[in-house]
């Protein structure tokens, strides 16, 4: 009978591949995914992520000593936010020749890994490049993969039915301590300092702060702009130096992105900014066989699974991630927009 030299399992070995996506993930903190990479990580084991929100309305009174405690005081109200998670998945298939991957470890192990690790590369950039958009642009739906992101979180008109400010099943219309603050209009306008000033304002009112600035590289230039009256020149080692080498405001490094919504400008307090990914790992420790394997890298739970063949000259892969944003306090976000 011929000899079986390699099996699927030789070809694809998970334990290698899970060590090279450990390597792509913590990678992409030197790329330009700078809100992914910002945001607070948590696992998630149920299928809707809850905590409580203190949305005012209590009062005070005053009595005297030797008086009865007012029994019609009220107490702030307490009430439970939601987000659901898990019903929906982001994944990225990819594919390699059967007969490159024989070849390849015919060399030696190392060839094997750098056959994979082109592939797997390839495979995390597409979903951090998504997973990036939609922590902006996510709206709940099938084609955000359920994920609600920043703008539908801090929205004050949400429009289409219902048209309510409802943020993680509270409604800020009932209560107003439940939103966040936009500064926006009807049309575009020309960046200044006075709209600067007007949303980091805007937030403070509203008892919020920020601690991170996110913007295009349009705006950030805009910005440069507005203030190039008091830069400085520079001689270095004979040459004159014209650039700004660093944008902050109010002592917040601003930072630029490709992924950022255009003539948008975000002040954020990541400290109540997080990203919940699905932590599939104690579930699949019980079950039999060994065709999926949860990487845990920078907090997020990527699912890699070995598909059975349906082509013999084939091997299938799949990258997957179950997340759901979450802005823990509206109030901590603040956004600048319609400029330019």
């Amino acid at each position: 009978m011929p000899e079986l030299i390699f099996s699927t399992e030789t070809l694809a070995p998970l334990d290698l591949l899970r060590s090279e996506i450990q390597s792509g993930i913590a990678e992409t903190k030197i790329k330009e995914y700078p809100l992914l990479n910002r945001v607070q990580k948590r696992d998630a084991y149920q299928t809707a992520i809850h905590w409580p929100v203190s949305v005012g309305t209590g009062n005070t009174y005053g009595r005297a000593t030797s008086e009865t405690p007012n029994q019609n005081s009220t107490t702030d109200t307490n009430l439970q936010a939601s987000l659901p998670i898990g019903s929906r998945v982001l994944e990225h298939k990819f594919s390699i020749d059967l007969t490159q991957a024989t070849q390849a470890l015919r060399i030696a192990p190392q060839a094997l890994r750098n056959l994979y690790r082109g592939k797997l590369e390839a495979g995390m950039d597409a979903l951090m490049k998504q997973l990036e958009t939609l922590l902006y642009t996510g709206d709940g739906s099938n084609a955000s993969h359920g994920i609600v992101g920043l703008n539908r979180a801090m929205s004050n008109a949400v429009t289409g039915p219902p048209a309510t400010n409802r943020y993680a099943e509270i409604d800020g219309v009932a209560f107003p301590g439940w939103t966040s603050h936009n500064e926006t209009a009807g049309a575009n306008r020309a960046l200044t300092t006075d709209l600067l000033r007007a949303a980091t304002t805007g937030q403070g009112k509203l008892g919020g702060n920020f601690d991170y600035v996110l913007t295009t590289f349009d705006l950030a230039d805009a910005m440069e702009k507005i203030f190039e009256t008091r830069l400085a020149v520079n001689r270095m080692g004979g040459s004159f130096d014209l650039s700004f080498t660093g944008l902050t405001y109010k002592d917040r490094e601003v930072h630029k992105s490709i992924y950022t919504p255009d003539r948008s400008i975000y002040f954020l307090n990541t400290s109540d900014l997080y990203l919940h990914t699905y932590a599939l790992a104690p579930a699949l420790s019980t079950m039999p066989g060994g065709d999926s394997q949860v990487v845990n890298a920078q907090g997020l739970n990527i699912l890699l699974t070995r598909m059975p063949q349906t082509n013999p000259h084939a091997i299938d892969m799949i990258l997957s991630v179950q997340a759901q944003f979450q802005l823990q306090n509206r109030k901590s976000a603040c956004a600048l927009l319609r400029v330019q």
